[in-house]
């Protein structure tokens, strides 16, 4: 991947990051982004770890299905 591949991924996925709920967005930057593990997640935002568990399934499911997205909003299969 070039160096404007990589920028490019890195916006869109900080696109996709700010449509997740709030405690989504937040575990799932701590947990992949800054590499926290999930009992320092569970620490720094006051949540059970069974709760980061949780946010971080969801939203890094949520982010899936927003990266598979074609550019017009649409799914690929349509």
């Amino acid at each position: 991947m070039s160096a404007d591949e990589e920028v490019i991924a890195s916006i869109v996925v900080h696109e996709a990051l700010q449509m997740l709920p709030e405690r989504q967005a937040s575990v799932v930057k701590l947990r992949h982004l800054h590499q926290l593990s999930v009992a320092e997640v569970s620490t720094a935002l006051g949540i059970a770890e069974g709760t980061v568990k949780r946010h971080c399934h969801d939203g890094l499911r949520a982010l899936r299905r927003a990266l598979e997205q074609e550019p017009d909003g649409r799914g690929g299969d349509q």
